[in-house]
């Protein structure tokens, strides 16, 4: 109906619909690395971030952490 009244034709839905799909899947990619970004200056001002075990140089710490 929205399409009929913008004067395009039922055809360009499918067309719409897969570019949208491709769009959407930037969006999100976009959206979850800026709260990542976010949270990670978030939690750096806080000093609630740790370097070393960010960086993998306390794996055996991290070993018993999780056993």
């Amino acid at each position: 109906m929205v399409f009929n009244s913008v004067g395009l034709p039922v055809d360009a839905i499918g067309i719409i619909m897969g570019i949208d799909h491709i769009l959407d899947m930037i969006r999100s990619a976009v959206n979850v690395t800026g709260d990542a970004i976010c949270t990670l200056i978030v939690s750096a001002k806080n000093k609630a971030f740790d370097r070393d075990i960010f960086n993998g140089k306390k794996e055996a710490d991290k070993i018993e952490y999780i056993i």
